[in-house]
């Protein structure tokens, strides 16, 4: 079959070049004659051939071999007329190849050989370092090709195969892609590359971030502090359940509307919180870039801090910052409110009544100074703003807002808690981060009685501890201990201890560094103070609980702590309610997990007095012999 093509392809030529002017009709006619006396493998043939003829034909009848348009190359293409100036701007260059000068120098000094190696005698010739930029621009933007066309002045199927050329240079070049590095992002980036057909690879001296369009997802990562850029930095890819939800959300569309989105979202936002939301995205038609930008920027992504603060100033620009302040804390309450923690705490009396108070202390800051000093520094509204946009993407992740709790059974229907949903949030934010994931109750008046040895007993050696107060006036106040209460004729605890007041004022009183007068406990002596005290000395205490149950004390100055004023709103006051949490557990000492297993005398002898009674043992042989030894 083969032959028979070549041989109709040699005769059809002979016809169609004999006379270059030869018509469309003598050229059918002669086509008719032959096709008439062919089997059918003869007329396919021909057909094939035929085809042939038409594209040579559509190939010789181009308007232009080079377009004019490209033919200004030389003296119109970005490569003559910007790079340069570029070069001379080192953060106009990295804004726009996303690559310092320095590593774009490296990367190039590293695959310049092979390129060079693999240039042909063409008609004209594209410099390593031309088709490294334009490869560059593709993959740190996702703009098209055709793009790049116009502003290069380079043909659509070169700029393809320059930007093939490079990418394949890169990864197969062991100089740029060390294995160590090549290991330690395949195993992060196995599970999105198989589900999202992925292409992932690391650099050691340089880092792009591209989604463009044909889903090609490049890493080229930079060392920290290497080769002189302060621009080394990595961005996480997204994760997996990052990427998935965004699909959902999207429901797997380039582009969305952003009243569907609302629509989708409408038992979280508030009627307020709609119209900042529409300022946060800027567009009718969000497409999968912006959701993701806005994504990236609210969940606090290190490398996006920048971009988040430029989009809160534009939102607080056209917004009042208390009014912004009071939306967000009540679409938080509505997020909240799926969420296991927060049926915890409502199922123990927590309430939601300081919306107004917690904004009055989140915003008094950004009322008084700048902006952006205001959102850089305020790390509670950046908690707030990630568990809203993880909440409104359908993110699986903890809000971190509220922490986890435990309660013993026995308390679990009797204890009602003092505490509101907005103090929590303040109270947790201002904790080690070691002290804020999950909290146990060891002691509160509603459960456990009004009594000091039964406070004593609750809160000794179990750890650091937050004490929540409540006077006879209805102030509310209390402080958090880092270490373990201990029963000590002096003061003890470190810097990290800390006073607060919830009600009627929120305020932290962090420590001064005047004294070490942080933590006192003692209890039965004559010729000391008896009770448990936080700052200050003796007899003019910071917080001081009485063992004579339901006395308190709280002095008009505390040297311990800065910022400090009265907590209570007398000096001498009645204590009304009082509640203390372990918000971190005391570590166990392998020496005492030892010591807890072993069997003493007394359970021998124990053992002796029940088999003398006639008691039936029956534990033996439930434990293996060696088990204590």
């Amino acid at each position: 079959m083969d032959a028979r093509i070549r041989t109709l392809d040699c005769h059809k030529t002979r016809v169609h070049r004999s006379d270059g002017c030869v018509s469309r009709a003598l050229y059918e006619n002669v086509l008719f004659r032959l096709s008439s006396s062919m089997d059918e493998i003869d007329a396919v043939c021909l057909w094939v051939v035929h085809q042939r003829i038409r594209r040579r034909r559509q190939k010789e009848e181009r308007k232009y071999w080079v377009h004019p348009i490209l033919k200004t190359r030389l003296s119109s293409s970005q490569y003559i007329t910007l790079y340069p100036k570029l070069r001379d701007h080192d953060e106009k260059f990295f804004n726009y190849f996303r690559m310092s000068i320095e590593s774009f120098d490296d990367l190039l000094d590293l695959i310049k050989n092979e390129l060079e190696a693999n240039e042909q005698a063409v008609r004209y010739c594209i410099s390593p370092q031309e088709k490294l930029i334009v490869t560059l621009r593709y993959l740190s933007t996702g703009c098209s090709i055709t793009e790049l066309h116009y502003n290069y002045r380079i043909g659509i199927s070169t700029l393809t195969g320059i930007i093939r050329q490079i990418k394949t240079i890169i990864v197969s070049s062991k100089r740029v892609m060390t294995s160590e590095i090549k290991n330690r992002w395949e195993s992060y980036c196995y599970e999105s590359a198989m589900k999202y057909h992925i292409l992932c690879f690391c650099c050691p001296c340089y880092h792009i971030y591209t989604f463009s369009r044909n889903c090609f997802l490049i890493f080229l990562y930079s060392k920290m502090g290497g080769k002189g850029s302060k621009h080394d930095r990595v961005i996480d890819p997204l994760t997996f359940d990052e990427n998935d939800a965004i699909d959902k959300l999207m429901s797997y569309k380039e582009i969305i509307t952003l009243d569907e989105l609302l629509h989708r979202w409408n038992s979280y936002l508030t009627h307020n919180m709609n119209g900042h939301i529409k300022q946060l995205f800027a567009t009718n038609k969000p497409c999968r870039q912006r959701v993701v930008h806005v994504y990236r920027c609210l969940s606090t992504c290190e490398m996006y801090h920048e971009s988040y603060l430029k989009i809160m100033s534009i939102v607080l620009a056209k917004s009042n910052i208390e009014r912004y302040t009071i939306d967000l804390l009540e679409t938080i309450n509505l997020c909240l409110k799926d969420t296991e923690e927060y049926a915890y705490w409502i199922r123990i009396g927590a309430k939601a009544h300081t919306i107004l108070q917690l904004t009055s202390q989140l915003s008094k800051d950004g009322l008084t100074g700048d902006i952006a000093a205001w959102v850089r520094g305020n790390t509670l509204l950046g908690l707030l703003h990630r568990a809203l946009i993880t909440t409104l993407y359908s993110v699986p992740r903890k809000l971190d807002l509220l922490p986890a709790i435990s309660i013993n059974q026995k308390y679990i229907q009797s204890f009602k808690t003092i505490l509101d949903l907005g103090w929590i949030m303040f109270i947790k934010n201002s904790l080690p981060a070691d002290c804020q994931d999950s909290w146990r109750l060891l002691f509160s008046t509603t459960s456990h009685g009004e009594s000091f040895q039964s406070l004593s007993a609750a809160i000794i050696d179990q750890g650091s501890t937050i004490l929540i107060l409540k006077d006879n006036s209805g102030n509310i106040f209390g402080g958090y201990a880092s270490q373990s209460w201990l029963l000590r004729p002096k003061f003890y605890g470190d810097s990290s201890c800390f006073v607060f007041s919830l009600y009627p004022n929120l305020n932290i009183c962090a420590s001064s560094g005047h004294n070490d007068n942080f933590m006192y406990m003692n209890s039965g002596q004559h010729t000391l103070p008896n009770g448990i005290g936080m700052g200050g000395q003796f007899g003019y205490w910071g917080l001081w609980i009485d063992s004579e149950y339901g006395i308190g004390k709280s002095s008009p100055s505390c040297s311990t702590f800065n910022d400090y004023s009265m907590l209570s709103a007398n000096k001498d006051f009645t204590i009304d309610s009082l509640e203390i949490w372990c918000v971190k557990e005391k570590p166990k000492l392998d020496d005492e997990e030892e010591e807890r297993k072993l069997p003493s005398d007394r359970d021998d002898w124990d053992m002796n007095l029940l088999e003398m009674a006639g008691r039936t043992k029956y534990s033996d042989g439930l434990r293996d012999e060696d088990e204590f030894k």
